[in-house]
């Protein structure tokens, strides 16, 4: 399959995929099992969603070989994976949500009403994501469908615009929504807590939030956006010649981007800065789905008929033969393919943030409290605080607690007091944060607070 490159090209390049099938009956779903590329229970894998055959396809990330083919019951409009244990598989379909195990057992399925009863099945579409505490969000058209990980239904929220994609921010716990004109944080309750409306018309393709960063990116027409999920402050934007069709973030601080143009469709990854590194045509054909790799800031890219992995410089790393893994003869299925969706597991655990807070003018002789609270990790984990101090020379001053996010300390003399801070996720030490506080005889000067910056669009207001 020949994959084309704007600087370069690349000619016949193909990985030829055989093996066993053998067929298996777990619990509620028939599986179709191929032993040689390893065990079907094991978290290296990316699941695919393949219509033509009416299968969901598991395959090894590191060679692109079939683990198993579960029969997919029309489940082929949307997927996600757990990012935690245990790492389920939901799939969405025909009106129908289904939950599987990572070795194919059918865990449960849940019936979903449709509330659009005009919406166009050719139009709507339906995207998939899990949260932290394993509940799963369910976008259909106009509607958001909240469920608990054994499937109860939680909330049901009419957002009044057709859903153009949805996507967890891990740090909050909160649901992205993407409609044409705007981006909302939903809570667990269904209720919005921050909004992204620009002045200005926009028309958002897709998101996706990016761990690293804890920003999020939007694709919009011809932009790529990224903002802050504290308060929707752009921070970024970058315009492109193509039309955008996905986003996905490459874990070190730049993104993937698939464009929609109507003659050439490109993958195309930016760096953090917003310079474009290198744009490349994996198909001939539509792009319609992509998932990033943290571990190696690697892509796969589906079109129709065609998965492919390539790695963080656009190298081709694992072709998957669909040809090979699924029936093609008359009695056994059809002779086409037609790829839908991709779900990807994704455990990342970047390192937390240190935020020691922002220097102190004080008084000697009088209490000052330090402030960590914004530090944080990035999936939402739990943090240790280890504060350092370098005082003054002849200062005895100590902080009462080197352990604590608030500690305190009483400046004995004049001078700067120098604190470092790092925590720790349980795995992770995070960089060190600085802080530094003033204290004088007297009267110290104020303690001004100018807010962080911000890039934004002109004509748009600032607060």
């Amino acid at each position: 399959m020949p994959i084309s490159f704007i600087r370069s090209s690349r000619n016949s390049m193909s990985l030829g995929i055989a093996a066993l099938l053998v067929l298996a009956l777990l619990s509620l779903s028939p599986l179709a099992v191929m032993a040689s590329a390893g065990d079907p229970g094991s978290r290296d894998a990316l699941w695919i969603a393949e219509a033509e055959n009416d299968a969901l396809l598991r395959v090894s990330k590191s060679s692109g070989e079939l683990i198993l083919r579960v029969p997919g019951a029309g489940l082929k409009d949307a997927l996600a994976v757990s990012s935690d244990e245990p790492d389920t598989l939901w799939a969405y379909g025909e009106e129908t949500l289904s939950a599987f195990s990572a070795s194919g057992e059918q865990l449960l399925t849940v019936p979903v009403e449709v509330y659009d009863e005009d919406y166009d099945a050719g139009e709507a579409s339906a995207h998939l994501a899990v949260n932290r505490d394993l509940a799963v969000w369910l976008s259909f058209s106009t509607h958001l469908h909240h469920f608990d990980e054994a499937g109860n239904k939680l909330h049901t929220v009419a957002v009044g615009q057709d859903i153009k994609s949805i996507t967890i921010d891990r740090k909050h716990n909160y649901l992205w929504v993407a409609t044409k004109e705007r981006l909302d944080a939903y809570n667990a309750l269904g209720e919005i807590t921050t909004s992204i409306a620009p002045d200005v018309e926009f028309d958002y393709r897709d998101i996706a939030y990016d761990p690293k960063l804890d920003e999020l990116w939007a694709a919009e027409r011809k932009f790529v956006r990224r903002y802050s999920p504290e308060d929707g402050s752009l921070l970024f934007s970058l315009e492109l010649s193509d039309g955008i069709s996905y986003i996905e973030p490459d874990y070190q601080g730049g993104a993937w981007v698939a464009s929609d143009d109507d003659i050439d469709q490109y993958l195309i990854k930016i760096d953090s800065t917003g310079v474009e590194q290198f744009r490349l045509k994996p198909f001939s054909r539509e792009i319609v789905a992509i998932a990033s790799e943290p571990e190696d800031s690697s892509i796969w890219v589906a079109s129709e008929d065609a998965v492919l992995h390539l790695s963080a410089t656009g190298e081709l790393l694992h072709t998957v033969d669909l040809a090979g893994l699924l029936p093609t003869d008359d009695d056994a299925g059809a002779s086409g393919f037609t790829v839908t969706a991709l779900a990807l597991f994704v455990q990342y655990n970047p390192p937390p943030i240190a935020d020691a807070g922002e220097d102190i003018n004080a008084l000697t002789l009088l209490p000052v409290q330090l402030d960590a609270s914004q530090s944080y990790d990035p999936n939402g984990g739990l943090l240790s605080f280890n504060w350092s101090l370098v005082a003054p020379g002849g200062s005895s001053a100590f902080l009462d607690d080197t352990t604590h996010p608030l500690p305190s300390l009483t400046p004995d003399l004049a001078g700067d007091y120098l604190f470092e801070l790092i925590v720790n996720d349980g795995e992770y030490d995070s960089e060190p944060s600085q802080v530094t506080v003033t204290a004088a005889d007297g009267v110290a000067p104020p303690n001004a607070r100018a807010g962080r910056d911000q890039a934004v669009l002109t004509g748009s207001r600032v607060v």
